[in-house]
């Protein structure tokens, strides 16, 4: 008489996944989902795919997936398919290397930078304290700097990091029209490209947009994060009405309950000047921040020198750093510029 040896747990479930058919599009591949797939398409692939149990990752976009840690993949699935979660993690980690060999980093001015493009870090531009902020319930922050300096690259890459520590960033970029009925148009447009959802009813008063804050951005499951970019343009409004009331209204938001979690303003040095009405405004001196430029010639080095090794380029004469560093102040636009007005026999 034989005694059956009882089999091991994780050899069951190997063996149940080597019985499973084979899926040919269960491998991640440039041809089947990029960083550039929309929300949709990754739904429709991972449905297709072996991954179709992972229900935590049907609402992300290829961009987002592909930012996420392993640590992070694990925590949107279920404890069973943890296997599998690592799985997905090298492949995509695959794909990224296999991205990073094909796509060439570029130098780009006047526009906000990403992954494809060589730039200062941004932790030299203070994005880590601007990600304290927005992680504080309740915060209301600007973030102040002059043209050209970077805010809207930061602003892009914090919500960026929100999205992936499970954050719903809602990006409106004012541009503000000459009646109220335009300023809340504007408003009740932008919020479907976060949101891939447009408010119902329409955002078209005061009362509404409030209304929306307190409610409606509690259907979306995550803390709500509103970003601002051009903010000083509602500093510089002369249209007190709407400026006063949508004032108004975010400051009844962050002092509400169950509403966004907190909003972070983008803008030039005339935004301050939100601060000084304390009775309507949420915001204040004391949340405040500033972009910094580089701190050192080190930092304004970084990104020249990772084009020179990509370029396979010997830069024989590294005080060319110092010489930006002084003639710029580490100021990020001017300095990047300036590398490639220098002399050619300092840069090569």
């Amino acid at each position: 008489v034989t005694t059956a040896v009882p089999k091991d747990k994780d050899q069951v479930q190997v063996e149940e996944r080597q019985r499973r058919p084979v899926n040919k599009r269960s491998r991640l591949d440039d041809k089947t989902i990029t960083p550039e797939s929309t929300a949709k398409e990754v739904k429709e692939w991972l449905e297709a795919s072996e991954f179709k149990d992972y229900a935590g990752l049907l609402a992300v976009s290829g961009r987002i997936l592909f930012r996420y840690s392993e640590e992070n993949i694990i925590k949107f699935l279920p404890a069973k398919d943890k296997a599998m979660a690592v799985g997905l993690f090298n492949e995509l980690e695959d794909l990224r290397t296999k991205r990073q060999k094909i796509v060439k980093k570029t130098w780009i001015f006047g526009s906000t930078v990403s992954d494809i493009n060589y730039h200062i870090p941004f932790e030299a531009l203070g994005l880590e304290a601007i990600l304290m902020e927005a992680r504080v319930e309740k915060t209301c922050c600007l973030v102040v700097g002059s043209y050209r300096c970077g805010k809207s690259s930061l602003r892009v890459e914090l919500c960026r990091r929100l999205e992936i520590e499970g954050y719903l960033p809602i990006l409106i970029n004012l541009h503000l029209r000459g009646t109220d009925s335009g300023f809340w148009d504007m408003i009740h447009k932008q919020i479907p490209l976060s949101t891939q959802s447009k408010p119902n009813p329409p955002i078209d008063s005061t009362a509404r947009f409030l209304e929306f804050l307190q409610q409606d951005c509690g259907v979306y499951g995550k803390p709500v994060v509103l970003v601002f970019d051009e903010f000083q343009l509602l500093a510089e409004s002369e249209n007190r009405h709407y400026k006063d009331s949508f004032l108004d209204a975010l400051k009844t938001a962050r002092d509400s309950p169950k509403t966004v979690y907190s909003i972070m303003a983008f803008g030039t040095y005339t935004t301050q000047n939100l601060t000084t009405d304390l009775l309507r405004s949420p915001f204040s001196r004391s949340h405040t921040l500033y972009t910094n430029p580089a701190r050192s010639a080190d930092e304004v080095a970084m990104p020249f020198r990772e084009w020179a090794k990509d370029n396979e380029v010997e830069l024989k004469d590294e005080r060319i750093f110092k010489n930006i560093y002084d003639l710029t102040q580490g100021y990020t636009l001017i300095s990047s510029c300036h590398f490639l007005t220098v002399s050619p026999d300092m840069q090569a």
